[in-house]
């Protein structure tokens, strides 16, 4: 699809090559003050206006389709785009406190929540657990690294098997009582037993992976799945809001996406990228001796983080506020390592 790449390019060039460019030659310019001052203010206003309109409209969930235009296109990406921004306001938050940034918190925070998005509370939670992971871990021995190492995963296995075999009407049930609609709604993103979202994403991943099995090198082509995947559907997987024929809905993953559009070559091109700006993030927070450096590092990871968890249930790089975002850090990872901060720039980071 020439769409795909024209849109892709465009991204690239406006905020990827845009940013490195930016960083590289304006000094002063760096993620810390970029965040603080143009980013977090901008994103908390628009996430200010769709969490009043919300809570003007009662509060509840399944009306998003009321307020979020032209902002946002559905809830997910609304839960995708506030996930992203309490994960920066808060990583800049506890390098610099400040009263707008315990106010830019509690904007994301709310929007996050009333986005009653399951896949930005978990890709929330999953990208600021790791940081506190990482942080923990950078303080222990190496025996403690590798005691905690081995408990977080018997309890990460543990927990995940618990959820899914649980009784979901009981579980459901219990985290009502304890915690509310909020709680329950949290709790049913393990049940793919009933919960019909759950069993309609296995049923696209499930044709994704027929898709993959039939092209598994050149793929079906850019922006393609959605008019194709009906036809690779199974009737052991369909479920009531399945179609046959159509051109509506994604693979519900960034990754099966790539996988069954781009084939394995571009699953493997999309894993190199994610990895290698990971790697690159969490090394320069693990190592750098100096905090305004490894905050620098942590701002830019971590937001990134969540977006490639959520990438495992949603796919929004067809959507501009997520794709800016990709690849305007993108750009400032390319400058962090070609272009180390210089020391004489640090009273312009510390006056975020």
């Amino acid at each position: 699809s020439i769409k795909f790449w024209v849109s892709q390019g465009a991204y690239f060039v406006a905020f990827g090559l845009t940013g490195y460019l930016w960083a590289t030659h304006r000094p002063h310019t760096d993620p810390l003050s970029v965040y603080a001052k143009w980013l977090l203010p901008s994103a908390s206003l628009v996430l200010l206006l769709l969490v009043y309109q919300h809570l003007q409209l009662g509060g509840k969930p399944g009306i998003h389709r009321l307020f979020l235009e032209p902002f946002m296109r559905e809830h997910t990406v609304y839960g995708a785009y506030s996930a992203w921004f309490f994960t920066a306001a808060l990583v800049l938050f506890v390098y610099r406190p400040s009263v707008w940034g315990a106010i830019w918190m509690g904007i994301t925070g709310a929007a996050l929540v009333l986005s009653y998005s399951r896949g930005g509370w978990l890709s929330a939670l999953g990208a600021l657990g790791l940081l506190g992971a990482i942080e923990l871990v950078r303080r222990l021995s190496p025996a403690g690294r590798l005691i905690l190492l081995a408990f977080t995963f018997l309890s990460a296995v543990s927990g995940l098997l618990f959820l899914i075999q649980y009784n979901p009407d009981v579980l459901r049930l219990q985290a009502r009582r304890t915690g509310g609609e909020l709680s329950e709604r949290f709790v049913s993103s393990f049940d793919v037993q009933r919960n019909l979202s759950n069993l309609e994403r296995i049923n696209r991943w499930y044709a994704a992976l027929q898709m993959i099995q039939e092209r598994p090198l050149q793929g079906f082509g850019p922006n393609t799945f959605s008019i194709e995947y009906s036809a690779y559907q199974s009737s052991l997987t369909r479920t009531s809001v399945s179609v046959e024929m159509g051109e509506v809905g994604g693979a519900h993953s960034e990754y099966f996406t790539a996988a069954s559009e781009l084939g394995l070559p571009g699953l493997l091109l999309l894993l190199g990228v994610y990895l290698t700006t990971l790697s690159v993030g969490i090394r320069g927070f693990w190592r750098s001796q100096d905090p305004t450096y490894r905050w620098t590092y942590a701002l830019l990871t971590f937001p990134l983080m969540s977006y490639y968890l959520h990438g495992l249930i949603n796919n929004f790089m067809d959507h501009g506020h997520i794709a800016a975002l990709v690849y305007l850090h993108w750009g400032f990872f390319l400058m962090l390592e070609r272009k180390s901060i210089p020391s004489t720039h640090a009273s312009a980071y510390a006056s975020v």
